[in-house]
């Protein structure tokens, strides 16, 4: 199973207004949300997605995720629901989220991603619309020379990972 971690540096708000999504950057995480879990007429359940904000760290569970759709209002309203908390089959607050020391994280400064080896259950770690604060010894790679919307890696990361499964099958 391929885990996203989407480090958000900032508190998740208590409510989220369903005609506002751009307010505290909910579309972000509903795009990646979109990203991790949605292909043309299919759903990725070997993936998981954790969102590590500040003041909550929701795990969502691909292989028992239901309800979610690929647009940001459905997904932002089970978002507000569990934020709140309700419960959603394959979302679930978890106390603390410590990101393996295997983990890759993402940085402009890192190897270049296809140079490295991902490994059978690889772990990426992906900022926010601001970033994040990356730990000097982490396991940095980079997906090149530009800077990409955290969505918008989440998809480059699953098809690297889908083309290598893709290219071992006999």
């Amino acid at each position: 199973m391929r885990t996203f971690v989407l480090v958000l540096e900032k508190d998740l708000p208590g409510s989220i207004n369903l005609n506002n999504l751009s307010e505290h950057r909910i579309d972000v995480l509903c795009r990646v949300m979109t990203s991790a879990f949605y292909l043309d007429n299919d759903f990725r359940r070997d993936v998981k997605l954790i969102i590590k904000a500040n003041n909550v760290v929701l795990e969502l569970d691909g292989s028992r995720l239901k309800g979610v759709r690929p647009d940001e209002r459905t997904n932002a309203g089970i978002l507000r629901k569990v934020l709140s908390g309700g419960s959603q089959p394959g979302i679930r607050a978890l106390p603390e989220y410590v990101i393996p020391e295997h983990a890759f994280w993402l940085d402009m400064a890192g190897e270049y991603y296809k140079d490295k080896d991902p490994g059978q259950d690889p772990v990426f770690v992906v900022g926010g619309e601001k970033g994040m604060t990356v730990p000097e010894n982490a396991n940095k790679i980079s997906l090149g020379k530009k800077s990409y919307l955290a969505s918008h890696c989440v998809t480059i990361l699953n098809h690297w990972m889908d083309v290598r499964e893709w290219s071992t099958r006999k």
